[in-house]
């Protein structure tokens, strides 16, 4: 007989799961050497960006598509899977309106060939830092659930464990400049320091790089080409102290 503490949290947990996005990696469809995962979502409300990284072992696992793309604008281009064994996914709702589904719709499915005859585990990755989901008023999730091979009951992802940077809370901004086409970013710096500066994509694909060099204590500028709008994208700053990292939602 369980405890009146012990259903009392289940109960709570319960609660939270209905209110929280809940993605969950389902239903292997075995056909000869090839096996289909079908990735669905539970309470997607209003979402406008999703990012996070799904985990294989290459051993037992080939990599061979995403397919049925049930997201609007979602496309292979959504997903990076040159590291074997991780499978990054971004996707952003270019409308910027949130998109919202009913509870169990597929978003995407992902095929694999099984060189050992079997489907092993497909799981997320549980380290909060590689998930970022906005949803609502450009708001980011401070939780979510998931399910899969790792685990059958959906457990939680604590998202506020992540330092999410905004030029409202850091002291870097960025600066659309119409004439020459390019982007400003404007940081200040607390003391000098020797640093790198690198902008990716959420897929780690390298879009710019500033080499070393000395930046004084106070503001500083530097020039980037300008990129696509409705995208999220990373910005490092690499010295031999600290790598510090920002988030950055370029909108329409």
């Amino acid at each position: 007989m369980k405890s009146l503490s012990t259903l009392l949290l289940m109960i709570i947990l319960q609660l939270a799961q209905a209110q929280s996005l809940i993605l969950r990696i389902t239903n292997p469809q075995v056909t000869g050497n090839r096996v289909t995962y079908d990735v669905v979502a539970d309470h997607f409300t209003e979402i406008l960006t999703l990012q996070y990284v799904v985990n294989y072992d290459p051993e037992e696992l080939s990599f061979v598509r995403t397919q049925n793309w049930m997201l609007l604008g979602m496309y292979w281009g959504n997903f990076d899977s040159n590291t074997p064994g991780v499978i990054s996914m971004g996707w952003v709702d270019h409308t910027l309106e949130g998109t919202t589904l009913p509870n169990g719709s597929l978003l995407y499915q992902i095929v694999f060939d099984m060189l050992l005859g079997t489907h092993s585990s497909l799981c997320f990755e549980l380290s909060p830092e590689t998930y970022e989901i906005l949803a609502g008023d450009q708001e980011f999730l401070d939780s979510l659930y998931v399910a899969d091979d790792c685990n059958e009951d959906p457990i939680l992802i604590d998202l506020t464990m992540t330092q999410i940077h905004t030029p409202e809370t850091s002291k870097v901004s960025w600066v659309e400049n119409p004439v020459d086409r390019n982007s400003d970013i404007r940081f200040f710096q607390s003391q000098s320091d020797r640093s790198s500066i690198r902008l990716t994509d959420i897929t780690g694909r390298v879009l710019h790089t500033v080499p070393y060099q000395v930046y004084d204590e106070g503001m500083h500028s530097i020039s980037v080409p300008s990129i696509p709008p409705g995208a999220i994208y990373i910005l490092q700053f690499q010295s031999a102290l600290s790598s510090i990292a920002y988030k950055i939602l370029v909108l329409e």
